[in-house]
């Protein structure tokens, strides 16, 4: 069933009473997403996973737009775009996944700038040629001083266009003649494991035997804390950065908050 919208002439779209009249009554206990197994939603897979959302995935044959069951059928949200929006918002602001916060909120300059660039990743996905090219030289430029499209963060921006560029046939190998800085941006994205997860699940990538998944048995989201070692020995040398790393590794994994404590005077006392 399909319904014009008013001011859009035939242009035609699925209405939401169509798509929960074809739903399957539902009791389940989480989040259920629902697709065409000819097309998954990668972008609201990418953006669950970042969310750190536990989502089922529901592959149906035909045409069915991407649909969000809600634990216990309590709403449904259809679109691929509008379900990434979501997972996007209900994360923590801490993890900018819709641009940093300003003083607790939203950053609206930050949102909409994320918006921009997934209306930009369509162009992208189809791109092919010169045109992908000119699209990555724009990307290099945009890079050149951020770790990331918009924000201090992975977001929805980057997953739109890491996505967008997958979709055009773009590894790491072929990227690589954007630029520097598109390439860092790229490997950066790929070493984030919602991004790799996705590129192992959909675009055929090989798993590595090694991971970073390293488990916090009985670990509660956001209220885990770690400190940096309490009395270095000595001057910083390498091994205080694997502490560092590792415990900004787990700072991102589960939310919680990584600090570092100095007490200088031992310093003095080493000479």
């Amino acid at each position: 069933t399909t319904c014009a919208e008013p001011g859009r002439g035939s242009e035609a779209y699925t209405s939401i009473e169509a798509i929960e009249s074809i739903m399957p009554p539902s009791n389940n206990k989480g989040f259920e997403l629902h697709f065409a197994k000819e097309s998954p939603p990668l972008l609201a897979i990418t953006m669950a996973r970042l969310a750190k959302q536990e989502v089922a995935l529901k592959r149906v044959t035909g045409s069915q737009v991407a649909t969000l069951v809600f634990p216990l059928g309590r709403a449904t949200l259809a679109g691929e775009e509008v379900i990434a929006r979501y997972f996007a918002r209900v994360a923590p602001a801490s993890a900018g996944l819709y641009g940093p916060a300003t003083a607790g909120a939203p950053d609206a300059l930050a949102a909409s700038q994320i918006d921009e660039w997934v209306e930009r990743s369509k162009e992208i996905a189809v791109s092919k040629g010169s045109d992908l090219d000119a699209h990555l030289a724009i990307l290099n430029r945009h890079l050149r001083m951020r770790a990331a499209m918009a924000g201090y963060a992975l977001s929805l921006a980057d997953a739109a266009i890491w996505i967008a560029l997958r979709r055009a046939s773009v590894d790491l190998k072929s990227i690589s003649k954007g630029g520097t800085h598109v390439c860092r941006w790229f490997s950066f994205c790929e070493s984030c494991a919602a991004f790799l997860a996705v590129a192992q699940d959909f675009f055929g990538v090989a798993k590595d035997a090694g991971s970073m998944e390293i488990p916090l048995p009985d670990a509660e989201m956001g209220k885990v804390v770690t400190r940096f070692p309490p009395e270095p020995s000595g001057h910083l040398h390498i091994g205080h950065i694997k502490a560092a790393m590792l415990n900004a590794h787990f700072a991102e994994q589960v939310w919680l908050r990584a600090g570092c404590h100095w007490r200088w005077w031992y310093l003095s006392r080493e000479g």
